[in-house]
């Protein structure tokens, strides 16, 4: 039998000591990983939620302020199908009223081209939902701004009043405008696939169906 030294502890007191402390430093640092785990969860959740609003907020606006004119074939409403072309993703250039997000000294011009497609760009690590803003009826950029940098699939449809169709205004053999790209459609349905690592698809899939608010008659083939 070990008896209690009168200058210390016996080893079995000190090793019992040495577990409780140990059982205590592991249940504080148990708890410290679970708030950084879940600090960090919410703060991709908040990265992943900005990312949506942001990117619903720029197409909704866009979309909603589309204009074209049978007087002014420079005013187009194009929307590009990757089955059709060879490109790399479905992409969306269109004329728009809206003036969101631009700085004051663009000019008097009313009306902005606006283009939207993905881009990947490993070279320059840049890579999600750009948006580009063209300075009037030119081909010169104005901006180009990377809106969702976890967007990493794109789709638009849209809806004649009749029936949905995977592009507009683009011939599908020839790739040239036709009559479409100067009329606007009823409704553009845009279906985004952003990065989300924590589903369990490791996705998150948004769809929403934008109305074409300026009121132009739709034109059936």
């Amino acid at each position: 039998m070990l008896l209690k030294n009168k200058n210390g502890f016996t080893l079995i007191e000190v090793m019992i000591s040495l577990l409780i402390t140990s059982i205590v430093v592991m249940m504080v640092y148990s708890t410290y990983r679970a708030c950084v785990n879940a600090y960090e969860h919410g703060k991709d959740r908040g990265y992943l939620y900005q990312d949506v609003k942001i990117v619903l907020e720029y197409l909704q606006r866009d979309i909603h302020s589309a204009f074209v004119t049978s007087t002014n074939r420079n005013l187009v409403f194009i929307g590009r199908d990757i089955k059709d072309e060879e490109i790399e993703t479905d992409s969306l250039e269109i004329t728009t009223s809206n003036s969101f997000g631009l700085d004051k000294d663009m000019g008097k011009f009313p009306l902005r081209r606006v283009k939207y497609s993905l881009i990947n760009n490993d070279k320059n690590h840049d890579s999600g939902l750009q948006r580009i803003v063209f300075n009037g009826n030119s081909e010169k950029e104005y901006s180009r701004e990377i809106l969702g940098p976890l967007v990493r699939e794109l789709k638009f449809r849209y809806y004649d009043g009749a029936r949905w169709k995977d592009s507009w205004g683009i011939h599908k053999k020839t790739g040239k405008l036709f009559k479409r790209g100067f009329v606007l459609p009823k409704a553009v349905e845009v279906t985004l696939t952003f990065e989300d690592r924590d589903n369990p698809s490791g996705q998150l899939v948004i769809c929403k169906v934008i109305p074409v608010m300026a009121e132009y008659p739709a034109f059936h083939e």
